[in-house]
């Protein structure tokens, strides 16, 4: 894993959304063959937790960064050592999704309610979840966009920093990519927890709109890594090095395959 502090934080919100991502691939033969999903419901609803706890873990890491990006900037802290307090509070935030882990695998409180994934409202613990969830959610979303929006107040405000020009280009997208994921992700919580909230945007009673629900759900697992890979010049850079390394590699593979055949061909037999 690279010493950047930043890309160490970004692997771990990539990671969180990977595991979203392989939790809903897993849950998809469930939803076409039901007599499966009655056969291992446990297992269902170990996946269940896995993806919740995905869900709701990246916010915390995702506001992390965003003060950590802050801090680097003002030079409070560098770019190369990851901070003491972050470190703890990347520990407590592991103890803490292994006792959610725990938690919702005994209780199974998410369940696959085809062809969504859902909240069993009938278990009395789901008000300490719902509860966790909203104010995880609601608390790290708004700081987490009041952070780049001060972000992008400092690099305004330093003009005359060397490389500014380049500085305030690459905040900026990132500026533009934190206003879209956090819109498109406060959608999702209003939607997900209407019934804790009190409304009734879209009616989840209705099974096409739980289908388009969980479609939206699905493709958020992939628009962060994508809005990362279009919107930071240096992780670009860096998969494009990773993929030249590769290219070489492989290049120098099958040549050195090739001229071994070719010696084997020529040789005197």
């Amino acid at each position: 894993m690279s010493s950047n502090v930043v890309l160490k934080l970004m692997n771990i919100i990539n990671g969180l959304q990977l595991m979203q991502a392989i939790c809903h691939f897993l849950s998809g033969p469930m939803i076409v063959f039901p007599k499966l999903h009655e056969r291992i419901h446990l297992a269902i609803g170990v996946i269940g937790t896995l993806l919740n706890i995905g869900w709701v873990g990246e916010f915390p890491i995702i506001t992390i960064l965003a003060f950590c990006r802050i801090l680097i900037f003002n030079n409070t802290i560098t770019l190369k050592k990851m901070p003491v307090v972050v470190e703890l509070m990347l520990v407590l935030l592991g103890g803490w999704a292994i006792v959610l882990f725990f938690f919702g695998s005994y209780f199974q409180y998410v369940i696959l309610d085809s062809p969504n994934w859902g909240f069993n409202y009938s278990l009395p613990v789901m008000k300490f979840v719902d509860a966790q969830e909203l104010t995880i959610s609601f608390t790290c979303l708004p700081l987490t966009y009041l952070a780049y929006m001060f972000m992008a107040y400092l690099i305004f405000k330093k003009k005359n920093m060397s490389s500014c020009v380049q500085s305030r280009k690459s905040e900026m997208m990132i500026l533009i990519q934190s206003t879209f994921v956090t819109f498109y992700v406060t959608v999702l919580i209003t939607i997900w927890h209407q019934p804790m909230l009190g409304i009734q945007l879209v009616d989840m009673s209705v099974r096409r709109n739980r289908a388009i629900v969980n479609g939206v759900v699905v493709i958020h697992c992939y628009i962060n890594p994508i809005l990362t890979l279009v919107c930071n010049r240096a992780v670009r850079e860096q998969c494009t090095k990773y993929l030249k390394v590769h290219q070489v590699k492989s290049g120098n593979s099958a040549n050195s395959l090739a001229g071994a055949r070719a010696s084997v061909s020529f040789s005197p037999s």
